[in-house]
């Protein structure tokens, strides 16, 4: 008699090899996608930071703190941009710190 497919035991060493596998990369994927959450955010502030260091050098007398809607509004960051949560920057009303020239804004989410 002809035989065909896989018997119970064959399938059972496929699935066990298949899960180790799983159980050895599953730590490696989660680092990787916390690593890309964490540079989403270094970036956001970078950009932000930029587009206020551009305000302060073309405005005389900036005032202490700007939100990020008004940095949108005043056509230094890019209409469309969104902070990593997704919101989009010109709805967020968070403040940018302005002293002595250098502007300073951690992104909390």
């Amino acid at each position: 008699m002809n035989k065909k497919g896989f018997t119970l035991v064959e399938l059972l060493a496929i699935l066990t090899v298949l899960g180790i596998i799983i159980l050895v990369a599953m730590p490696a994927l989660v680092e990787s996608n916390r690593v890309a959450k964490e540079n989403e955010k270094k970036d956001f502030e970078e950009m932000v930071i930029t587009a206020c260091e551009t305000y302060v050098a073309v405005v005389p007398s900036p005032p202490e703190t700007i939100t990020i809607e008004a940095l949108v509004a005043g056509g230094y960051l890019k209409k469309g941009t969104k902070s990593p949560d997704g919101t989009e920057a010109k709805d967020m009303d968070e403040a940018v710190t302005i002293s002595n020239g250098t502007c300073q804004y951690t992104y909390n989410s």
